[in-house]
């Protein structure tokens, strides 16, 4: 959706939500967002989580690298984009049912901008096109992206740029999408979409050269179309200017490009690569992550100096990285069945919305009926900076109890629950209880496709599949020269 509304002209835009939360207590009623009060659906009674980028409990989900990927462009190139105007192709998509024409934009100004491609749609397959190309015509002349007809895969949603400035290089095209830049060390980032080869095409003028270490150079009519070379970590073209300031391009592949961040260390620009969570507090780095492993990081520029805690852990292309080594924890929650679902409760109907009655969520009082489990965590040593519980599940509405009080609850759609327990004292963790309501078999709710679970005979589900403890582990490094 970002993709789709930069490339039909949005300057300004937000998210709703960027980071997922807790209700919390009321004077007199829960906060709930519910039909009775006004909403046009219900939500859970606590959380109010929206698989947003950054969760609930402060964990970076999978949309949070999408949108980075997203965000660093526009702190880069935002400016040049915000006053492009928009332009459509002749074909357009007649509606969302139409998966044989392309959704393809461009903004451009003064003959230069980007090329907004989107082969995706939830809830709608879109086929890959075969032959792709994109014809502009600008003040200048034709320019045609990519300069041969590709396939453009299934589930690609891209921004490909045009005449776009390179150190005083002009940049005819490039099938890569642009990420970020550095002006120390004078470097441009860019990511190759998986089935795209990237393709460069510069004009080559006197006192200019392109260099590809591990790619081919075609050269016609003044153009240098650079191509051949597989996206990673290394420099995959260099612009010689005969000022001496040359430019590198790193084309990294779109996995590296989710787990890139940017962040000023010194004063200075830096990017990272780590798979690991990161957020920067004036000079420390912060590095989360649930795998221990993964407490490791790539730094462009190198730093300059030794950092307490993290070892240097050989070269990554451009990137030297650094990693740190923390003791492992090894803890499992203990859970027993207190009590078996009953009949589950008819679907209470409430309002009419575009042609369809919404259903209502379940009362407090329908949890007489749930499914009951005890589990007991351990309390963990402090090596972890969090605590979560995993739980997967088949069922309704799920409800997690602190001490008999709610702590958080979670509508069912077919993904492991996530709870975070720094919330509650750690003395408190050995009388958690979870209740369950069973799913009737085609319940009137919408569920994601592959998520609803198979009938049962006896016309509902309820099942406890695993409830896991996953630890965070934290690492901290001291940025400061």
């Amino acid at each position: 959706m970002e993709v789709v509304k930069l490339g039909s002209g949005v300057a300004l835009y937000g998210y709703y939500m960027f980071h997922g939360g807790t209700n919390p207590e009321g004077k007199k009623t829960t906060l709930q967002e519910s039909q009775p009060t006004g909403y046009p659906n219900d939500l859970p009674v606590k959380t109010y989580d929206f698989q947003a980028p950054i969760g609930e409990f402060g964990q970076m989900n999978q949309s949070y690298g999408v949108l980075k990927t997203l965000n660093l462009f526009l702190a880069d190139f935002g400016a040049d984009l915000a006053p492009m105007s928009s332009y459509f192709p002749k074909r357009m998509p007649e509606s969302k049912h139409d998966t044989q024409t392309p959704r393809v934009a461009a903004r451009i100004q003064d003959g230069r901008g980007f090329i907004f491609v989107n082969n995706y749609q939830r809830t709608y397959h879109l086929p890959e096109h075969r032959n792709f190309q994109v014809r502009l015509k600008l003040p200048s002349g034709v320019v045609d992206v990519p300069r041969v007809p590709v396939t453009l895969p299934s589930g690609t949603y891209a921004i490909w740029p045009v005449n776009l400035d390179v150190g005083g290089t002009r940049l005819r095209f490039a099938t890569a999408q642009p990420l970020c830049k550095l002006d120390d060390p004078n470097t441009l980032i860019f990511f190759a979409w998986p089935g795209i080869a990237p393709e460069f095409a510069f004009e080559e003028k006197e006192g200019t050269s392109v260099d590809s270490p591990h790619g081919q150079i075609a050269r016609e009519h003044g153009i240098a179309y650079v191509d051949g070379f597989e996206p990673g970590t290394q420099v995959a073209i260099r612009l010689h200017q005969k000022n001496g300031s040359d430019v590198n391009i790193v084309v990294l592949s779109r996995g590296e490009a989710l787990n890139t961040w940017e962040a000023k260390v010194g004063g200075r620009e830096q990017l990272i690569l780590s798979a690991a969570q990161i957020y920067v507090d004036h000079e420390s780095l912060h590095v989360l992550t649930d795998d221990a492993s993964q407490l490791t990081l790539g730094f462009f520029p190198a730093l300059e100096h030794a950092v307490a805690g993290f070892a240097r852990d050989g070269e990554d292309g451009i990137f030297q990285r650094y990693s740190a080594r923390t003791q492992l924890i090894r803890v499992s929650a203990q859970v027993e069945k207190t009590g078996d679902a009953g009949a589950d409760p008819p679907p209470r109907m409430g309002k009419e919305m575009m042609g369809a009655v919404i259903a209502l969520a379940p009362e407090d009082s329908d949890f007489g009926s749930a499914a009951s489990w005890a589990i007991h965590v351990p309390c963990v040593e402090p090596a972890a900076a969090k605590v979560f519980l995993r739980i997967t599940y088949e069922g309704d509405v799920a409800r997690l109890y602190s001490g008999g009080k709610l702590l958080t609850d979670n509508f069912y759609n077919g993904t492991p629950w996530l709870i975070g327990l720094n919330r509650v004292p750690c003395q408190q963790w050995d009388r958690l209880e979870l209740k369950i309501l069973p799913l009737r078999n085609q319940a009137p709710i919408y569920l994601p496709e592959g998520a609803r679970p198979a009938a049962s005979p006896n016309g509902q589900v309820v099942k406890l599949n695993e409830v896991q403890v996953v630890p965070e582990y934290e690492a901290t490094m001291n940025l400061k020269p």
